[in-house]
């Protein structure tokens, strides 16, 4: 979730660029050999060394696996409503 959560604070990915990122990242955690490079200082070294992290997810049982999964699908899911929302009140915040 880090990783997804790099991928949203940073703010030099165009919006088109970022959507796709994240809508995709619950399945690119799947990918042996997926990198990125955004983010800044250890969030960057993160993404950019995130085939380790990937090696470790795919040893979990499939089960937990599946789990991380949905929740990292939610979360980007999430992330991408106030991507392209305009917050205009602390209502449309919550």
């Amino acid at each position: 979730l880090r990783g997804l959560d790099t991928v949203e604070d940073d703010m030099t990915i165009d919006i088109d660029t970022k959507t796709k990122l994240l809508l995709n990242f619950h399945k690119s955690i799947e990918q042996e050999g997926f990198t990125l490079s955004y983010g800044y200082k250890d969030e960057k070294v993160l993404l950019e060394k995130f085939d380790s992290v990937i090696r470790a997810f795919l040893t979990l049982q499939p089960a937990y696996r599946s789990v991380i999964q949905e929740i990292t699908r939610r979360m980007a899911e999430g992330m991408q409503k106030f991507l392209v929302c305009k917050v205009q009140s602390i209502k449309d915040y919550d």
